[in-house]
């Protein structure tokens, strides 16, 4: 399977005692069968340097607007400088089973 585009960072949140998440993360109809967690990614960050690692979860987030989210959490050694916003996400390959 080919790689593909997933989304491009505008916003990292950090909630205590938990992984960053990423937003937008994924489109209103929600996360596509074949993206699971522990698949492998890409972030492709602005300056052209690329960090291969894995995505942790998916979450879902309803905004104030009412509209559905589904941002994206990264492992935990993945910090904010890692994904500057305009940064690039990347599906790979699936994860190990």
């Amino acid at each position: 399977m080919e790689p593909f585009f997933i989304s491009k960072v505008e916003d990292i949140v950090r909630i205590t005692g938990r992984p960053l998440c990423v937003f937008p993360g994924l489109t209103k109809e929600g996360p596509p069968n074949r993206i699971r967690m522990g698949d492998q990614i890409e972030l492709r960050r602005p300056d052209g340097a690329v960090l291969k690692t894995n995505l942790a979860g998916i979450e879902h987030a309803r905004g104030l607007d009412g509209k559905s989210y589904w941002p994206l959490r990264l492992p935990p050694n993945v910090t904010e400088a890692d994904v500057p916003a305009g940064t690039e996400i990347w599906w790979v390959a699936p994860g190990a089973k």
